[in-house]
Parts: structure tokens; sequence; C-alpha cells
């Protein structure tokens, strides 16, 4: 388990937490060490489907974790990177490089709890865990399936009850496999009698999270704020098992679940806060221009999307969200020219040429909207299906 700055061996810190909390009994038993991914179709399918939708960062994805379970570590590497090249803010795909990393060297997990690793596997852990934080601020509720192809599964704790066998369970397997209810049921527990500030702050950390997942947003609020006082306090960015983030980090999944409680006004609040402390925290000024933009405040939407491009200039899929925001807001010229940009730094993504051919269209530059509409059929993946057969339709009326 690392952090920023400590490295916690699982099998003490389990045993630790059963000492000090008391779990829930749970009739869910030990789950075994998952040994392939479970995709939708089967390698060949997989790689098919790839040449035919060679711009669908999902499919790209698909054929990543496909790689993934015939072991074909650099087949698989290529995907993903290509996955988020089409779509660089595609969270599962940045998890995946992360665990990747360790997959490709089975024997590194249990390494790096010791001490005098070489400088090349430190680095490999170090770029491990800057993947894990961005995907983690992309959607702090990205699954976790393909960690748990790597963290070792230790099961649940057998207990003998008169003629019956007891289990039990780890919350942290059991929220890595997506069983949040049982996860949350056992962090509240040990929430609930030993309160908010006497628990470990990664106690908090899955317990708001496994929350988020199960819609419990009031629960979930309350921990991630404790977590955040707590983090406050003490400034420490090392707390959270397997999830290298930092205290403003805190903040900023504090402000994405204040959105999924219908708070705006206290999400943003929350989101300038994060700003203030870090003006280069581009996910916080996304989020504002998508507020925005969902209430029709255009003059701030525009503003903010403009921002999310100068603190990461190296993300084009935020100039196509410039320019969308711009095409709503009427700024029609300057749209086109925005996502003129957007198509010339990613090649790969279908979405510039949609939109563009959409301003276009509304300019009156016919010619120009029909070539952006020929290039987005020639690169549409088949799961844009509704907008091909609706930039079809346009065509077939343009002269």
């Amino acid at each position: 388990m690392t952090g920023f700055g400590r490295t916690f061996n699982i099998d003490e810190m389990t045993a630790r937490l059963a000492l000090r909390l008391s779990f829930i009994l749970s009739a869910f038993g030990p789950t075994a060490a998952a040994q392939r991914i479970d995709l939708p179709y089967k390698l060949p399918e997989l790689e098919r489907r790839a040449r035919q939708d060679s711009c669908d960062a999902v499919t790209q994805y698909q054929l990543g974790l496909g790689y993934w379970n015939d072991k074909r570590w650099d087949d698989a590497e290529r995907a993903l990177r290509r996955s988020v090249q089409i779509e660089p803010r595609y969270p599962h795909a940045w998890l995946a490089l992360a665990w990747l990393m360790y997959a490709r060297r089975p024997k590194l997990w249990k390494q790096q709890m010791k001490k005098g690793l070489p400088d090349s596997l430190v680095a490999v852990i170090q770029q491990s865990e800057q993947l894990q934080r961005r995907a983690f601020l992309i959607d702090p509720l990205v699954d976790l399936t393909v960690m748990s192809m790597v963290v070792p599964h230790e099961g649940g704790r057998r207990l003998a009850y008169g003629p019956y066998v007891l289990v039990l369970a780890n919350p942290f397997e059991a929220f890595r496999d997506g069983r949040y209810s049982v996860a949350y049921s056992i962090l509240q527990g040990a929430i609930g009698r030993y309160s908010r500030d006497s628990v470990p702050p990664f106690v908090l950390w899955y317990a708001a999270l496994s929350g988020a997942h199960l819609g419990y947003y009031d629960a979930a609020i309350g921990d991630m704020e404790a977590l955040v006082a707590r983090a406050e306090h003490f400034e420490q960015s090392d707390t959270v098992v397997h999830v290298p983030l930092r205290t403003n980090d805190y903040r900023y999944v504090l402000a994405l679940l204040k959105v999924g409680d219908n708070k705006p006004a206290d999400a943003i609040t929350l989101f300038h806060q994060v700003i203030e402390n870090d003006v280069g925290f581009y996910m916080a000024h996304v989020k504002l221009a998508q507020m925005y933009d969902s209430y029709g405040m255009w003059k701030e939407a525009v503003s903010e999307a403009r921002l999310a491009v100068e603190a990461n200039p190296d993300d084009p899929s935020l100039l196509t969200e410039l320019g969308v925001i711009l095409r709503q807001a009427d700024s029609l010229s300057e749209s086109q020219v925005v996502l003129r940009q957007a198509l010339e730094a990613n090649p790969l993504d279908p979405r510039p040429p949609y939109y563009l051919g959409l301003t276009e269209l509304q300019m009156g530059r016919t010619t120009d909207a029909r070539a952006a509409f020929v290039h987005f059929l020639a690169m549409a993946p088949s799961r844009y299906a509704p907008q091909i057969t609706e930039v079809q339709g346009y065509l077939a009326k343009l002269p």
C-alpha cells in the first residue's frame, strides 16, 4: 500500500484494523484472486472491433484489457495509450496503465514494501501513483477492477461459531471488487463504533466513496468533510490506502460529492477553494465550466473553460469543450477557430469534426460544414450511431 511518503503492509494493516475495529460479520466469503478480466468479447473479436473503430477510446481500452488477459504487456500498453490519446480524460484507461506496471512485474507489489529498492523500480512506482491520481481526479468513482488483478486477495477472516463458520469480510477488497454495499456496511460500522475522529483516514476515504457509489451522499459528504478537516489540520498527503492524493484533492472530491447531492452553491465554493490552493488544478475549472454551462451562465462557463485550457494545454479535449461552450454562447466565429485547433491537436478524436460541422452549418458555411461532416463520418466509431445518422441527414440536405 503506497502513499506519497509512507508504505503500509496490507497484511499488517488489515490485522491491526481487525483488532481496532469491530467489523460486521458478513455472509460473503473470501473472494478468490481474479485470474482474468471479464470482457464482453474474446480477443479476436476485440481486435476486429478495434480495427473497425480505431478512433473509439472504449474499444481500444477493452482491447488493452484483452491483451492484459493474455499477458501481452506491450500490446496492452499500446492499446491503452491509444485509448487515452483519443480521449485524454478516460479514467479507466489511465488507471489500467497505472496498474499494468505492476502486472508486468508480479514481484513488485511485495518488493515495494522493502527498503533499498533500485531507483528504476522507485521510478516505476512513482509513475504508477501519478497515473492513479490522474484517474481518480477525473472520476473518483472509477472502477477498480484492474487493481484487483494485481493486488493479492487475502479474503475474509474465518470465525468458528458453533456448527457455523462466519467470515469477516475485508472492506477494501470488497470495494475493489465492486461490492460497495459490503464495504459500506463494514466501514460505517467501524465509524459508528469509533467516530470519524478516531478511525484511520483511509477508512473515511473508502466509506465516502462506497456511499457515493450507492447514492448515500449525505453520509459520504460527512465522511469526506471529516477527512478534509483532518488533512487540513495535519497537512498529510500519505494516509489514504492505494490512493496517492493530497489535501486539495480531497477538497475537490468533496466538491464533486456536493454536485452529486445537488448542492451547486457549496460545490462552486469548494471548487474555487481548490483553485485558490492550486491554480493549475485544471479539473476544478472543467467542473465549474460544466456547472455554469448547465445553468446557461455562458460568460462564466467560457471563462472557466478558457482557464482549464490554460492550466493544461496538453489536453486537446479541453479545446473541444471550450469550442462547444462558445457555440452554445453564440460565439460562432470563435467556436469555429477553437474547434479547428482541437481537430489539429488531436486528429484521433471524432468529436471536433462533428461539432465543427455543426458550427459551420449554423454559420451558413455549407462547403466547410460538408468537409467537416465527411471527415467525421470517415472516423466516427459505431458507438456514435445517433450522431452518424444526424450527420448523414445534414449531408443529404446540403447543396
